[in-house]
């Protein structure tokens, strides 16, 4: 890439804005790790925490997008999420209205009721103890709360109390939203994640794929054209090989058939001068050494975003595995069999039934050649019959 495209240039913009933001976010939690509780007077105080809330939010959504291109399975998942959030949209209106519908015919039937005067302190009935469990419906934020825990199954059926037309209301209610509208919330849900699972997994995996790719070959075009020397296809950091092989170095003492004899112990290390014991010892020296060299350079891989992995890591960490197994490929071998079986026999079975068609069409034709034959042969002889009539019948004329 000799430099971003537009829509990496979109994407990079869309990152330094999450960079910023996260240096603020960093910035701000950080400065109010050290303030004592005496600033929660502050507003600024409060204001930071919304902020910080908020950013908590986007960075956790981010992760979640940026995760689609390392894994096929996580890609459909978040991409069935936004597909099904998507097709929600109608549902959650329609169940908006009707929430709102039966939140103003509850407030309607409980207004001026018993349970009303008790609940706001206005009534000097004895009986307000028997109401302190019920339902409120009284106002209309309380009763637009209560709906919605109706909704969620919050609330029992013992707690609609007061009011007979509420009693109604509450059985209506159950029947239109939490059965009828619930089961079209469980349609909904799976037909659309079916549908991406199915139909759309591969490609939505790999257009999330080269989304992220188009995004790190903008950075690292901008990158470049800023300090060519750190970050041009040259330098350490994006030579692949440079740390591919340092990372073979390192990960040659744990291969399972290891003797000095080796051919790499015989390149790297020299180890086959070594009697059987020094061998081991100074094997397990270097096995400890490196090993501690390879926790760390995860981590610094970790910090930097995955730039000073080595490609092998990288491949074992992001490429998309395809794993098949030996029993599926042989049940799927057996199928195949039994299906080109099961056609030759059908196809034999369609081919004799096809050979007694013809005989039966050709014994047909046979015998209605010889009808036709015998019918002629027979027009015929009556034809020369009545030819020799004439002929008599001339000759007696002539005589006469």
């Amino acid at each position: 890439v000799t430099g971003p495209s537009a829509s990496s240039l979109a994407v990079l913009s869309l990152d330094a804005l999450n960079i910023v933001m996260g240096f603020a976010w960093v910035g701000i939690f950080s400065f109010q790790l050290t303030r004592d509780c005496g600033g929660m007077t502050d507003p600024w105080f409060h204001a930071s925490k919304v902020f910080m809330n908020i950013t908590n939010v986007v960075y956790m959504l981010l992760v979640l997008l940026f995760l689609r291109s390392t894994y096929v399975d996580f890609a459909v998942f978040v991409a069935g999420v936004i597909h099904v959030a998507h097709k929600l949209l109608a549902f959650l209106l329609s169940l908006s209205v009707v929430l709102f519908a039966f939140a103003g015919m509850f407030n309607i039937a409980y207004r001026g009721t018993e349970l009303c005067f008790c609940k706001i302190g206005e009534s000097d009935s004895d009986n307000c103890d028997i109401y302190d469990d019920a339902a409120n419906f009284c106002g209309v934020s309380d009763s637009l709360q209560t709906v919605y825990y109706m909704f969620l199954s919050l609330i029992e059926p013992d707690r609609i109390m007061g009011s007979a037309g509420g009693e109604v209301l509450f059985n209506l209610f159950m029947f239109i939203v939490v059965i009828l509208l619930a089961n079209v919330l469980i349609a909904i849900v799976t037909d659309s994640f079916r549908d991406i699972q199915l139909s759309h997994a591969t490609r939505v995996y790999w257009c999330d794929r080269f989304d992220f790719i188009a995004e790190v070959e903008g950075i690292k075009a901008m990158l470049q054209s800023v300090c060519p020397t750190v970050f041009g296809e040259k330098s350490v950091l994006f030579a692949g090989s440079h740390f591919g092989e340092r990372w073979k170095f390192c990960t040659l003492l744990f291969s399972k058939n290891t003797t000095k004899w080796s051919p790499e112990f015989m390149t790297f290390w020299n180890l086959h001068e070594l009697n059987r014991q020094q061998f081991r010892r100074k094997l397990a020296f270097y096995r400890l050494f490196y090993g501690f060299v390879i926790i760390m350079w995860v981590i610094a891989g970790v910090i930097s975003a995955g730039l000073l992995w080595p490609p092998q890591l990288r491949e074992f960490l992001m490429a998309q595995k395809i794993k098949s197994s030996t029993g599926e490929i042989k049940n799927e071998e057996e199928r195949v069999n039994v299906k080109v079986v099961e056609g030759m026999k059908n196809m034999r079975i369609q081919m004799l039934d096809m050979a007694d068609d013809i005989k039966d069409v050709r014994a047909t034709v046979t015998r209605e050649v010889k009808q036709s034959h015998d019918k002629i042969t027979s027009e015929m002889e009556k034809l020369r019959n009545e030819m020799q009539e004439i002929k008599e019948i001339l000759l007696s004329l002539k005589n006469s």
